[in-house]
């Protein structure tokens, strides 16, 4: 049975991933690119960070309060966990590096490409 916080973690992984769709559907093109990145990057990060805290009982860097990051969680997911492929980590990392981009930056990609 999985853990609340487990729970939690793919019920926001859920959320994230939803609002994506909504903001790339949506009927002006405004943020589209950045919002729909920035959510399905943390929709992944939620999720990877769910089954490490199924294994590992903590998704913190230790001696420390603060939560792994994106690339963390794909590291210990491939290497550790073993739940992901060469191929599946290739597309997260885009994903993780798309995220930064629209986070700290102006992106511009096509439909097709998001």
């Amino acid at each position: 049975m999985a853990a609340r916080k487990t729970k939690q973690y793919v019920s926001t992984a859920v959320e994230s991933l939803t609002l994506a769709i909504e903001l790339f559907n949506r009927p002006t093109p405004v943020g589209r690119e950045h919002a729909t990145v920035m959510l399905a990057a943390h929709a992944f990060e939620m999720l990877l960070k769910g089954a490490i805290y199924e294994q590992r009982r903590s998704v913190n860097f230790s001696g420390s309060d603060r939560s792994f990051d994106l690339g963390k969680c794909i590291t210990i997911a491939e290497s550790s966990l073993g739940i992901l492929e060469e191929g599946d980590r290739v597309v997260l990392m885009a994903i993780r590096d798309l995220r930064d981009a629209a986070t700290h930056d102006v992106i511009k990609m096509s439909d097709d490409v998001l």
